[in-house]
Order: structure tokens, then C-alpha cells, then sequence
């Protein structure tokens, strides 16, 4: 986590920064507003997150793990599932939030 942060900070202009987000959050089993906010937030660190797996995999350190996590994220099958799952969650969002709030008892 702490290698992604400089990516993010100080990207300098190599690619155009459209959030404000900062890190990634962790994913919650049971909410499922938090799954969609955690799809949305890897989408929009996408290049960074893409760029620090670049760096560890020919950097000084040469971790296998960075290697298999490009490969894994930067094929096609998952880009595309991740985009589709951003779009279909998105539309129940609402009925998640309803369905979540405290006042609501059956």
C-alpha cells in the first residue's frame, strides 16, 4: 500500500488524474454498498495501480507476486468483467442503501 501512495501523489503529469481518492479500501463481505465504492475506487486508481506493479516487477526488487498481479489485472477478461460488474452494481445501489439502514426491521 505504501508503494502505491507516491503513484498516486506524484504522478506528474503522465497520465490525468481524475479522483481525489488517495488509497484503495478494503473489501466487506456483508455490505454491499462497500463492494461497488471498492470496484469504483480500484477503476479510478487503475494507472497507478498499474504503474506500481510495473515498477516492482523491473525495479530493483523484481517481485514475482508484482509480476503476477500485472498480468493478472492488465488481462483483458478481467478489465472488462470489472467494468461490467462497476456498471451492474451500480444500479442497486440504492436498493442496497435501503436495504441496509438501521430503521428498516422486518
Amino acid at each position: 500500500m505504501h508503494a502505491l501512495r507516491p503513484e498516486i501523489m506524484d504522478y506528474q503529469g503522465e497520465y490525468v488524474c481524475l479522483t481525489n481518492k488517495k488509497r484503495l479500501i478494503s473489501l466487506c463481505n456483508t455490505r454491499w454498498i462497500n463492494r461497488n465504492t471498492l470496484i469504483e475506487t480500484f477503476l479510478e486508481l487503475y494507472i497507478p495501480i498499474v504503474n506500481t506493479l510495473d515498477k516492482f516487477r523491473y525495479g530493483i526488487l523484481k517481485d514475482s507476486l508484482a509480476e503476477q498481479l500485472y498480468h493478472v489485472i492488465t488481462n483483458f477478461q478481467h478489465i472488462i468483467s470489472t467494468c461490467i460488474s462497476c456498471f451492474l452494481l451500480s444500479d442497486i445501489v440504492p436498493v442496497s442503501r435501503m436495504l441496509q439502514t438501521e430503521t428498516l426491521d422486518f
